[in-house]
Formats: structure tokens, sequence, C-alpha cells
């Protein structure tokens, strides 16, 4: 079963993943703030060691997007999204 955006499931999870990118926008600042403030960091550092999670996350993305690209049968796509959530 494949999602499409023009379905409920398909839009409610564009709309939470947008959320979740939104809330990484805004904690970045902060992120970065406390790594300068609390660790003694450099200002490159911090940002460094942002990015360098930012795009651990994208990788770690697209190397698992192959495991994930059946539904589990019987399961709305929520459920098995969940499903896949709990196992990682």
């Amino acid at each position: 079963m494949k999602t499409s955006t023009e379905s409920w499931p398909g839009r409610i999870a564009l709309m939470v993943a947008h959320c979740a990118g939104m809330v990484d926008l805004v904690a970045l600042p902060v992120w970065v703030g406390a790594l300068i403030a609390q660790y003694q960091f450099t200002p490159p550092q911090a940002g460094g060691l942002a990015t360098l999670f930012l795009v651990g996350a994208v990788l770690s993305s697209l190397f698992s997007r192959p495991a994930s690209t059946g539904w589990i049968p019987g399961l709305r796509p929520s459920q098995a999204l969940a499903s896949r959530a709990s196992r990682f």
C-alpha cells in the first residue's frame, strides 16, 4: 500500500515531518548557544558539531529508507511507522 499526499495519512505524514523540521530550525541556535556557553566550544566547533549531527540524520534517513519501503500487511501507515520507530 502506498500513501499519496492526496490522502489524509499522506497529508498527516507531511505535516508531522514539517513540524519536526521546524523544531530543528528553532532549536539549532539554542543548541549551538548551549554548546558555546556550557561546554566552552568555539562558534565554529559548535556549528560544526550541529552540522555533523544534521548530516548524520540525513544519511541515516537515506540508508534506512530501502529497509522500510513496504508496509506491514494489515496495518495502517501510521501504525506501521510507529512499529518501525519502536524497533529503531
